[in-house]
């Protein structure tokens, strides 16, 4: 039909509600894919893995659970992930790293745990904003993206590395919060130069 052929599904800020229909992801020549600003439920289809077209993923400020699915990972040409304001689970995936022409990696404000795995994350030479803030991570910041040459000295790095026991050590970050029990962290009135 019409919908095999359809390349962009931009449906942001629509007031939808319920889940997101698994056979989004069988649309073989969608890029962009947009639904943040909703109110969908449940999890991610793992369908939407099944795309190696997709060059964006945008389902922010939603209220969507459960874990960042790993077929994401065979979406190998994903330049933007946005999956903050959810209330995603688990850990950050190592596969993540796998994803070389990702610009943008925003998991703000979910209920993500755990080690971030920075070596893994270290290869992504082309990331250009990094929010990790507002989940439950410890470690540190991979030291690759702290290099001059790193895109991101002149994007947005942020984390919960700042108050008097930090979660994440974070030497180059342009933005440290502190993580505290609201939904959203205190943004500090600070920025790396």
């Amino acid at each position: 039909g019409e919908l095999d052929s359809m390349t962009d599904l931009q449906l942001f800020n629509n007031k939808l509600s319920g889940t997101i229909p698994y056979e989004i992801g069988l649309l073989q020549r969608l890029k962009i894919l947009c639904l943040n600003d909703n109110f969908l439920t449940g999890t991610i289809p793992a369908e939407l893995g099944s795309n190696s077209h997709l060059l964006r993923i945008a389902l922010s400020n939603n209220d969507l659970d459960g874990k960042i699915p790993s077929s994401i990972s065979k979406s190998e040409k994903l330049r933007r992930l946005e999956l903050d304001r959810n209330r995603l689970e688990g850990s950050l995936p190592l596969w993540i790293g796998s994803l070389s022409h990702l610009l943008t990696l925003n998991v703000a404000d979910n209920r993500l745990r755990g080690s971030i795995p920075a070596s893994s994350l270290s290869t992504l030479h082309q990331l250009q904003e990094v929010r990790l803030e507002g989940n439950g991570f410890s470690g540190t910041i991979p030291e690759e993206w702290c290099s001059n040459d790193h895109p991101l000295q002149s994007g947005t790095l942020s984390s919960d590395c700042a108050g008097d026991s930090p979660q994440v050590n974070c030497e180059c970050c342009s933005s440290c919060l502190i993580a505290t029990e609201r939904v959203y962290p205190v943004l500090l009135e600070w920025s790396h130069v």
